[in-house]
């Protein structure tokens, strides 16, 4: 769903069997490059994308693949979000202090927003006449990017890290990453707040390139222009996550953690791990996690650090769908 361009016959028949009310998804793919200029400072590039989605399970069905299933039917969501988006950054990150007990440390630099999607509406409402000749349809606070060439926005992005002992065994982490503020450049929205009837259209809010007023009858040309306005300010989806770690003895440790992408709004999820430290240079992770996106998932990941300093990290997630692939059936694996 994430990275194919349409769902599999198989993925798509578990997905119209499942019994869930609701449909969240969200990923991202993140390139960073930081160069250290000492112990305190650094400089760095990064490059993100990300999309998400959420909704109710009928109007996601709707959405994907259609409203003709729905004959006769009045299909209602609330809280509709959709985000698609590619920035690149670059600044600085450093130390702000550092003490026995504890540590800050913080990047920050400049944000260019070079892609940019949205969809949001506190409720969406759809009903379709049998046979098809029309729909009707009801939005509240209804907003949908427009398609615009160029640089979408320019503003900041934020990395924040603090680290605390508590004693000489517990520690927390606390971490508030991807934090961004922008200002959009001519960045057209449409908004709606209304009711009207239609008689169709065919539009992939995902993947259409053509802005969704070339696809609708010119005959709603003056409810859309008088819904539409530049917005001036946007910030994209962030990540906030909180972690307490136990050193059970020199060699393993006990963590656990909750996390939260977009203040929730893209799902919130826990974990609890357990490290085992092979050598000074070799490190493992167990752990299994829950959340609102793909249930149980058990996921391993190592760290080695090379005689020159280079690290590696692999990540295998999902495990649980390897060994149990039939009760698995939403849950999917990936590299992190």
């Amino acid at each position: 769903a994430l990275f194919g361009m349409s769902f599999t016959e198989s993925a798509k028949v578990k997905y119209l069997e499942g019994n869930q009310l609701k449909t969240n998804f969200y990923g991202h793919s993140i390139n960073r490059v930081e160069y250290k200029i000492d112990s305190s400072h650094a400089v760095f590039v990064k490059h993100k994308s990300q999309i998400g989605f959420k909704a109710n399970k009928d109007m996601a069905e709707l959405l994907f693949w259609g409203n003709a299933p729905f004959e006769g039917e009045n299909v209602v969501t609330e809280n509709l979000k959709f985000t698609q988006a590619n920035s690149i950054s670059a600044g600085v990150s450093f130390k702000h202090a550092s003490g026995e007990k504890w540590k800050i440390k913080g990047s920050y630099g400049i944000n260019f927003i070079t892609s940019l999607r949205e969809v949001s509406a506190n409720k969406a409402e759809l009903y379709t006449a049998r046979g098809g000749s029309y729909a009707n349809v009801n939005v509240e606070s209804l907003s949908i990017s427009e398609r615009k060439d160029g640089i979408k926005g320019v503003g900041v992005d934020i990395d924040f890290e603090f680290d605390y002992s508590i004693d000489s065994v517990n520690s927390i982490s606390m971490k508030a990453l991807d934090f961004n503020f922008n200002f959009l450049l001519n960045q057209p929205y449409l908004y709606l707040d209304t009711s009207f009837r239609f008689n169709g259209i065919s539009y992939d809010f995902v993947n259409d390139s053509l802005s969704i007023t070339e696809k609708i009858d010119s005959s709603y040309n003056d409810v859309l222009n008088r819904g539409r306005a530049n917005k001036k300010l946007n910030s994209l989806p962030t990540r906030l996550s909180l972690s307490w770690k136990r050193k059970l003895n020199p060699k393993n440790d006990l963590t656990l953690s909750v996390h939260t992408i977009d203040l929730g709004v893209y799902g919130v999820s826990g974990r609890i791990g357990l490290g085992h430290k092979f050598s000074n240079r070799f490190k493992v992770l167990s752990s299994l996690g829950y959340g609102n996106f793909k249930g149980l998932s058990w996921t391993e990941s190592l760290e080695y650090q090379t005689q020159k300093r280079l690290n590696i990290y692999l990540c295998l997630q999902n495990i649980n769908a390897f060994v149990a692939p039939k009760v698995q059936k939403a849950t999917g694996w990936g590299l992190d």
